[in-house]
């Protein structure tokens, strides 16, 4: 997923190699998921970092729209 995110916030060593992760989108989207269905809501997502881009990932399903300061960052 880290590679799909384009952030890591947690790295293991496995079998002598440093491995990233991501488990932000995870914990965002089961605390969402608690709440609320996802799966064929519009939700917008402030923001275009390394948070966001790993709640986007989380929220397959979704109809998702970005808000973002620059441009540049929207996905």
């Amino acid at each position: 997923q880290a590679a799909e995110i384009g952030a890591v916030n947690a790295v293991n060593r496995e079998h002598g190699k440093l491995i990233g992760y991501n488990t932000d989108w995870k914990g965002a989207i089961e605390s969402l998921k608690s709440r609320a269905k996802i799966k064929g809501k519009k939700i917008a997502v402030m923001g275009a970092g390394g948070v966001a881009r790993a709640v986007v990932y989380g929220l397959k399903g979704a109809e998702i729209s970005i808000f973002s300061r620059n441009r540049n960052n929207r996905q």
